[in-house]
């Protein structure tokens, strides 16, 4: 079994992590994680976004003393469509059934968003179930299709862009910007999360930026291929799209950013099913892993 640091330190010795280390110290204030297809995304985004927030439902996130008892906060979750954001909604649907601690807390639910009660809604107007009146609720998590004009307003305490890289070239910047701002006042952080599209330059220089000097000062960037993040995925099929084209297979399921240059390609997958990928000669190589804990280190302050 691969412990974290020997995983953070593979990544970072091969170019695909900002950092050799998670600073329990000082936590990063966002994160840059890119995976590729059929990794478990989708589900790692859902874990992460009712983890921050259950952090913001019961006081954890000390930034909310200073609202007033009428503010309302938050996790937003913003996908290329509205039915990309909604495959990580569902993954939170389900877990929120299965956990206690948030279901006690839970108020109005919609097909897009739910809200949360913290300890002061609950001590001023009482348990939203079984109440006579609406109760307050102020904490929401909620899921938007990247339209930057309906984003406006708000304070959150995390935000994600799911699959960042196929959001439309017009608006990905003005998103980004947008969260950002509305992040300010909570001081809250972020998750940038996708797979590499090979004509979207957005998420490679988000990339790039992490762990560099001032620019990525507090930001963690990870590229992670498919059969590390998820090493029960099918490999018949990782080998099957492998052989029908390689540069393709390592852009998709690789994590690898595709350039008119060069594409940087893995020696093997984990247990040694594919063979050695050269491309001809060209890109970096390394030997890949298997790690079981990446969840757990997501879930991490």
């Amino acid at each position: 079994m691969v412990t974290e640091a020997q995983y953070m330190t593979h990544l970072f010795q091969k170019g695909q992590a900002s950092s050799p280390v998670v600073q329990d110290e000082a936590p990063s204030r966002g994160v840059v994680l890119v995976m590729g297809r059929r990794s478990g995304k989708s589900f790692l985004v859902a874990l992460v976004c009712l983890y921050e927030t259950y952090r913001l439902a019961t006081g954890q996130n000390l930034n909310t003393k200073r609202l007033m008892p009428t503010d309302t906060y938050g996790t937003l979750v913003v996908g290329p469509t509205r039915d990309m954001a909604q495959q990580a909604y569902r993954y939170m649907v389900d877990l929120m059934d299965r956990s206690p601690d948030l279901d006690e807390r839970m108020a109005n639910q919609t097909q897009n968003y739910v809200r949360f009660q913290t300890d002061a809604d609950i001590a001023a107007d009482g348990p939203w179930k079984g109440s006579r009146r609406q109760a307050r609720a102020s904490v929401s998590l909620a899921t938007k299709a990247a339209l930057a004009k309906g984003l406006r307003g708000g304070m959150l305490g995390f935000a994600v862009m799911d699959e960042a890289d196929f959001f439309p070239l017009s608006s990905v910047e003005d998103v980004f910007s947008i969260l950002q701002r509305m992040l300010q006042t909570l001081r809250g952080r972020w998750l940038l999360a996708s797979s590499p599209a090979p004509s979207t330059p957005f998420l490679r220089q988000q990339f790039e930026l992490a762990g560099v000097g001032h620019s990525g000062a507090g930001v963690l960037g990870l590229q992670i291929p498919t059969w590390e993040a998820n090493p029960h995925v099918d490999q018949h099929s990782l080998q099957t799209a492998h052989d029908r084209d390689p540069i393709t297979f390592m852009a998709e399921f690789g994590a690898m950013f595709m350039t008119t240059v060069t594409i940087h390609i893995p020696l093997s997958l984990h247990n040694g099913v594919l063979e050695e990928i050269t491309d001809q000669g060209r890109g970096e190589t390394f030997d890949s892993v298997v790690v079981e804990g990446l969840q757990d280190w997501l879930k991490r302050e």
